[in-house]
């Protein structure tokens, strides 16, 4: 009689622990790949918008578009329990309208302005609607805007060291507590969205869950776009090691662009 043959209950057992152990071990690895691609991706998506912007300065006699200061790529419809978006892309001179708009017929992705590590953007309390903010998820410095009389954004001096755009949930910034820079007046960057010190009603945890690591979403850091083209990163901070000029142009400041 032939023995029959197969694992025994102990067996099964220890093979299912060293697999386990292998989970355990290989898991955080493959995390923190996933979160690298990310990074990446964002990167190249930065690139591209640039890119974007240069062709459009390149048509509008060296200057860019007098962004709107809001987050909307397409036009709604009223539904039963809130707004309905459409396929249509809103104008760009619509007050509503993300910056980014402006710049699509350069690069045809709305996808290049969607991070894929982005989870939320700044909706403005309009919480039955969030869906229609969601489309762009970078941050541009409102005093590289183009919204300046005549100002040719492109040939600010020394690009290298100018923010242009970056990973925010904020779209259009301000410098109302909404910079990485400590603004005038301040103890600490970004205390718009600090849940601590802000003043706006509808930032609160269960609205927004961890609103800090929206702007800093690469492993808690933050993918910045120069004006000269170039990408780079900085860890999250208080703001002590972001330099008021790389936004505002100016040493220190609390004025609004």
């Amino acid at each position: 009689m032939r023995r029959k043959v197969g694992f025994t209950l102990i067996e099964l057992l220890v093979v299912i622990a060293i697999i386990a152990v292998l989970m355990a071990i290989l898991l955080p690895s493959l995390n923190r790949a996933r979160q690298q691609a990310r990074a990446v991706y964002c990167s190249g998506n930065l690139k591209n918008i640039h890119l974007a912007i240069l062709m459009y300065a390149e048509d509008n006699n060296g200057k860019t578009h007098p962004s709107p200061n809001q987050g909307v790529w397409y036009k709604f419809g009223v539904g039963a329990d809130s707004l309905v978006k459409t396929r249509e892309m809103i104008g760009k001179n619509d007050g509503l309208a993300y910056w980014g708009v402006a710049y699509f017929p350069y690069c045809k992705q709305v996808d290049a302005f969607i991070c894929p590590s982005s989870r939320y953007m700044d909706d403005l309390g309009d919480y039955a609607n969030s869906s229609l903010f969601w489309d762009g998820t970078y941050g541009l410095n409102g005093f590289l805007s183009g919204r300046q009389k005549n100002q040719k954004v492109l040939l600010t001096p020394q690009a290298s060291e100018r923010i242009l755009a970056l990973d925010h949930l904020e779209h259009f910034l301000e410098n109302n507590g909404d910079m990485l820079h400590i603004r005038k007046g301040d103890r600490i960057n970004l205390p718009q969205w600090r849940q601590e010190y802000t003043s706006l009603a509808y930032n609160t945890p269960e609205h927004y869950p961890d609103p800090l690591g929206q702007i800093y979403r690469h492993s808690r850091r933050c993918n910045l776009l120069w004006l000269d083209g170039h990408i780079s990163n900085v860890r999250e901070s208080e703001g002590e090691d972001i330099l008021p000029y790389w936004f505002c142009g100016k040493a220190a400041s609390d004025a609004a662009p």
